[in-house]
């Protein structure tokens, strides 16, 4: 069942881990795509860097692309009770002159056009920094590295940019949980 309110886990990883996924993700060999971030801003602004660690590619969950890296992940997935995972992506945001706000979304519509209720949304912070997720109810969630929020994919967030660090650091999770 996933999360009716939003649950955040700081020190998610053992400190081993974090620092060894953050080396990796940051400085490592970790390839990246530029992207446009999510919503409907054609601004110079609305850019960000992603890798997709995992995705499902049809409604029937038959075909999956998992990247070669996937790997690193392993002890993130290893502490959350996952029944399918659905999709993973890691976002890197590069300093911008000013805060930057995204559009409020749903990391995943069902076949219907309507976000799911039944899935569940994680954001586990790479980095610290003082960009944040804020929810559509005005709740904000810092960025604070080795932090994990989880909670119903149906809730609107957004991604805020960083003013004080290089880069923000994120990795999206979008999964069914077990009981």
């Amino acid at each position: 069942m996933p999360p009716l309110i939003m649950q955040i886990f700081d020190n998610f990883l053992k400190p081993e881990e974090h620092e060894k996924l953050q080396s990796y993700m940051i400085a490592g060999p970790l390839p990246w795509i530029l992207c446009k971030k999510a919503g409907d801003d054609d601004s110079m602004m609305n850019y960000q860097f992603i890798h997709p660690f995992f995705k499902q590619e049809s409604q029937y969950h038959y075909d999956m692309t998992k990247s070669p890296h996937f790997d690193t992940i392993t002890p993130i997935l290893d502490n959350l009770n996952i029944l399918a995972l659905h999709r993973v992506k890691a976002n890197l945001e590069p300093i911008k002159p000013e805060r930057y706000y995204s559009d409020f979304h749903h990391d995943y519509r069902g076949g219907d056009g309507k976000p799911s209720k039944k899935m569940t949304t994680g954001i586990y912070y790479v980095n610290s920094n003082d960009g944040y997720t804020e929810f559509e109810d005005g709740k904000i969630v810092n960025s604070i590295a080795n932090r994990m929020i989880l909670f119903r994919s149906d809730r609107l967030h957004r991604g805020v940019s960083q003013l004080d660090a290089q880069v923000r650091c994120v990795i999206n999770f979008n999964f069914f949980m077990g009981n």
